[in-house]
């Protein structure tokens, strides 16, 4: 009984020295991983908060772009207010435009006059806002994803601390963004209830298996 008793402690032991050095590195990591993938999906894809519900819609209220905000360049077409939308007849509006001869040529040109000043303009505007913003752009309009260069999900990583795996973002520029849209649309950077859940069984899987390798008399 005595050899078995021993026998026993020295495989208990060597569990709990396996569950002690794997833990931070193998459980920890492989989980914090598939969760990212799951977290990530439910925001930046499904475009859920932490309730599961919609995170929220898109702005359509008019309003003006500059052109350093667009990752599509070419999506830029300087224009204000008086130069979108429909005159009085029901047609198109267009730009004003005006005749100057040039002094060399004799040659009448064209000049688009896209502002009272006579300056060029250096935004768009947009009547559907931050919506058709998005929509010039190729970007889904149909609910909020937090998603529009990528670099918000790029920024979110499994990273590792000393023996603690963290989850989330060590940009300071993409963490205040997030935290931005977290007190503009609530909270959905919190796990759901599924979420946690998956945490909890994907643990207890892999104590187990670690425990069952090791655990062999």
């Amino acid at each position: 009984m005595s050899n078995e008793f021993e026998e026993f402690a020295v495989m208990l032991e060597g569990v709990v020295k396996q569950l002690d050095s794997q833990m931070p590195d193998i459980i920890s990591v492989s989980v914090m991983t598939e969760l990212q993938a799951q977290h990530k999906q439910r925001i930046f894809g499904d475009g859920l908060n932490s309730e599961g519900q919609k995170i929220g819609e898109y702005n359509d209220d008019p309003n003006y772009y500059a052109k350093e905000l667009f990752i599509r360049k070419g999506a830029f077409k300087a224009q204000g207010k008086d130069d979108v939308g429909v005159d009085k007849d029901g047609k198109k509006k267009k730009r004003l435009e005006f005749s100057i001869v040039d002094s060399y040529s004799g040659k009448k040109k064209n000049i688009a006059y896209v502002k009272k000043t006579g300056l060029n303009r250096k935004t768009m505007y947009l009547p559907g806002g931050y919506k058709e913003f998005r929509d010039i752009q190729g970007r889904q309009t149909e609910y909020v994803d937090i998603k529009f260069s990528g670099s918000a999900e790029r920024g979110l990583n499994v990273v590792k601390s000393g023996n603690a795996t963290l989850y989330g973002t060590t940009d300071l520029k993409e963490s205040k963004k997030l935290l931005g849209n977290c007190e503009r649309f609530g909270d959905f950077l919190s796990l759901t209830t599924n979420e946690q859940e998956f945490i909890k069984i994907e643990l207890q899987n892999e104590t187990k298996q670690i425990i069952e390798k090791y655990a062999k008399p």
